[in-house]
């Protein structure tokens, strides 16, 4: 699995993933602890699980609706999705695809082995006549990553803390990796 730190992306990013600068974070502290959120997992671990469940959502292998919540993968870490379209009148069908999704796992072993198939790549590659536009330009709301990212900081304020990374990387923030969340 190849790193994805910001001076060495290997895969390429479109508009639609660009919601904030590769160098930059968004940061916010509550009682003590802090969140943080970046364009590339601080854990390298999270990167190929996040890709994959990024495909699985917006693939909807799972169910024949073509938006909705679902749940997956028990096996490498519990994923909760919510798939949703925006009109588009810029891509083929009038309409994008979009997800927010969850990722939550427990002890994970063997990630090493795992590899991205062929099918998951083209998927995630995307259509190459029109270029994806943000979530922000879709909705028409400038501030939409920040309103995801006060509600999630919000879900894991009132979530219980089961275990915490040993190993979390230092970012430019006034937090200690012990309270980083």
């Amino acid at each position: 699995e190849p790193q994805q730190y910001p001076h060495n992306l290997t895969v390429p990013w479109c508009e639609s993933c660009e919601f904030i600068d590769l160098d930059q974070s968004l940061v916010s502290k509550d009682k003590g602890i802090c969140y943080g959120t970046t364009r590339t997992p601080l854990q390298q671990d999270l990167a190929f699980l996040l890709k994959q469940a990024a495909v699985r959502s917006l693939s909807r292998e799972e169910t024949s609706k073509e938006e909705g919540t679902m749940y997956f993968d028990s096996e490498r870490g519990h994923v909760l999705s919510h798939t949703f379209a925006l009109q588009d009148s810029l891509t083929r069908g009038f309409h994008r695809k979009c997800s927010i999704l969850t990722l939550m796992r427990d002890k994970i072993n063997g990630i090493e082995q795992m590899q991205c198939s062929q099918r998951a790549i083209r998927q995630a590659q995307g259509s190459p006549s029109n270029p994806a536009r943000s979530l922000s330009q879709l909705t028409g709301e400038p501030t939409v990553f920040a309103h995801l990212y006060m509600w999630f900081t919000w879900l894991l304020s009132v979530e219980p803390v089961v275990e915490r990374p040993s190993n979390a990387p230092k970012i430019a923030i006034s937090c200690s990796p012990g309270i980083l969340r």
